[in-house]
Parts: C-alpha cells; sequence; structure tokens
C-alpha cells in the first residue's frame, strides 16, 4: 500500500512511499507510538536503530531523539540514553538522500546505529529549527546487547587459572591497543584492548579462513567469540575488568 501524507510542521508534503513490511500504517516508528509533544515533526526521521551495550545486564535507560536540527543546508539530530548524549550525526544538504541510511557518531565508548531522515525540503528552513524535546524512540528500535568480559586465563596443559602478569601474543597481521575515553581515562573500572587487522590481515579475511589455512604459516581469521563477529573493518574488542571489589573507595 502506498501512502502520501503530509509532513507535521515545515517539512512540506511527502513523497509516496510503501510502507514498512509490517503493513504499520498509523505507527510512527522509529518513535514510540504515544511519543510526543503534539506538532512534532515525527517524519523527519523515517528509521532508526540504536545500540546501547551493558557490561552487567541490558539497559533500561529511555532512548530518545533529544535534539533535531533542520537548517537550510544542513540537518542534525543528537540521541539520548537518559539524561546523556549518546549518539549524533549530522548530514550536510550537500551529500543528504532522504531515506537513506546514515551512521551515528558515538558519544558514548560502545554506543552504535544508524539514523535515515524523511524527504527534507531544505529550501523551507531559511530560519534553522532547533527542537529540544525528548521524544522517545520504540523499543523495537533500540538494541540492549549485554558485553561479555573475560574474568581469567586458564592454562590450557593444565586447566589451572593463570595469576600475576600473561601475555597475549597476536599475528605479525594484528595490531592490539588500549582504548580510552575521549579525555584519556579508562572507563570506570573497565580497561578495553581493541584487536584491529592490518591490511594483510584483512586480506586473509577477504579470502575466507580455508584459503588462509592452506597457506603455510598464515593464521586464521577470527570469525566470532561467543557469537560476536568483527565489524567490516574487522575490529574486534576484548574487554578486560577487575573484581570491583579489590577496588579502593
Amino acid at each position: 500500500m502506498d501512502s502520501a501524507r503530509e509532513l507535521p510542521g515545515a517539512l512540506g508534503p511527502s513523497v509516496s512511499q510503501p510502507q514498512w513490511e509490517s503493513g504499520n500504517v498509523s505507527v510512527r516508528f522509529p518513535f514510540a507510538d504515544d511519543a510526543g509533544p503534539e506538532g512534532y515533526p515525527f517524519n523527519a526521521i523515517s528509521d532508526a536503530c540504536v545500540v546501547i551495550p551493558s557490561g552487567r545486564e541490558a539497559s533500561d535507560e529511555t532512548v530518545s531523539v533529544g535534539c533535531l536540527h533542520i537548517g537550510p543546508s544542513m540537518v542534525s539530530v543528537m540521541i539520548y540514553a537518559g539524561d546523556e548524549p549518546v549518539l549524533c550525526r549530522h548530514v550536510p544538504k550537500s551529500v543528504f538522500e532522504p531515506f537513506t541510511p546514515f551512521a551515528l557518531e558515538p558519544m558514548r565508548p560502545g554506543c552504535s546505529g544508524f539514523v535515515s531522515f524523511g524527504d527534507i525540503r531544505f529550501e523551507s528552513f531559511r530560519d534553522p529549527v532547533m527542537l529540544r524535546d525528548r521524544v522517545r524512540l520504540s523499543d523495537s528500535a533500540v538494541i540492549r546487547p549485554v558485553v561479555g568480559r573475560l574474568t581469567k586465563f586458564i592454562k590450557p596443559e593444565t586447566g589451572s587459572e593463570a595469576s600475576g602478569i600473561v601475555g597475549i601474543v597476536v599475528p605479525q597481521e594484528v595490531s592490539v591497543a588500549r582504548e580510552l575515553d575521549p579525555d584519556g581515562r579508562e572507563v570506570g573500572h573497565e580497561s578495553v584492548v581493541g584487536f584491529s587487522l592490518d591490511a594483510d590481515g584483512l586480506d586473509l579475511v577477504s579470502v575466507g579462513c580455508d584459503a588462509a589455512e592452506a597457506e603455510a604459516g598464515s593464521p586464521v581469521p577470527v570469525s566470532s567469540v561467543n557469537g560476536l563477529q568483527p565489524d567490516e573493518n574487522g575490529v574486534i574488542a576484548v574487554v578486560f575488568a577487575r573484581d570491583e571489589s579489590e577496588v579502593p573507595e
């Protein structure tokens, strides 16, 4: 079924677009059905997916669009989790395409996602519009994974736990770097170490594990860890956390 509806506010009429596969014509996805306020330009954002990871249990923070800015030459959005901004995206008119996913930029480590904007008519916004209402996103648009942690090392020969100083040996195609927050500090009581592949390592991933194994001396790329796969750049992270009972107050 096609639908041509008037975009609220000053966005003008939308183009005729097929409805989503679910056929839910009346819902406000990616916003919650009961989201407000009245008159908010819901059609300015046509789709979104937000990932809010947690280290212990799934986050219950309310996820919302906390700032929507539309001007004559750009559109931007800021996503909040609770009272904290966690993701944002600025799209200039020169590269804007309606109903096209744009990757959100993280403001909180580990958060990610994408947003698609509607058919925004930039010529209608000679005077920029800044909307700072907290407009809740649908639960269906939010992914809340619990990120697993490495808690100990086991000696494969004996099965006993390794203690003291331990080392991680990686192939020469792999780079290891300690990741910090924007202020250069550890996040809470955690140290995050990022593993990434250089150009040779990415070539190995592109040919697949079987082909890599066939080459003498070639490392076998990591395909997944507990079901978690490297991203499109071949990057995966292992989180090391110390026992909080040992952290001085």
